[in-house]
């Protein structure tokens, strides 16, 4: 208990009062607790979702047979070595997601990515 009364030596400030927040959410609304329902959406999501009572049993997969085999290929896997094979997915998201971002940025530099007006507008000033 005390430490929440102790004053920051340098600023003075109580450790209590440092982390206070005085954000007013009066008149938002919160999008996870009252979410806003849009026109065609429910209607899209029951469909495509399967919120409309039946089971997800009857749902029709379609498997080929290299991902059957893929699965197989997994199932036979130890422990270690299924750990080993998702860090290994887990590094080529993420390699991936980098190559993305310098190819953005690069379109950015190039501006690929922007649209005819915006152009216009750069080229007048």
């Amino acid at each position: 208990m005390e430490s929440n009364q102790v004053k920051d030596k340098e600023t003075g400030i109580k450790f209590e009062d440092e982390l206070r927040c005085e954000e007013s959410f009066s008149g938002c609304k919160s999008p996870e607790i009252w979410p806003e329902k849009l026109p065609g959406l429910m209607d899209f999501t029951e469909k495509e979702l399967n919120y409309s009572g039946q089971s997800a049993s009857n749902v029709n997969f379609q498997i080929e047979a290299c991902d059957i085999q893929y699965m197989n290929e997994l199932g036979q896997l130890t422990p270690d070595q299924l750990m080993e094979h998702i860090k290994t997915l887990q590094e080529s998201a993420y390699q991936l997601g980098l190559l993305e971002q310098a190819e953005i940025q690069r379109g950015r530099l190039l501006r690929i990515l922007e649209t005819p007006d915006q152009d216009v507008a750069v080229e007048k000033k």
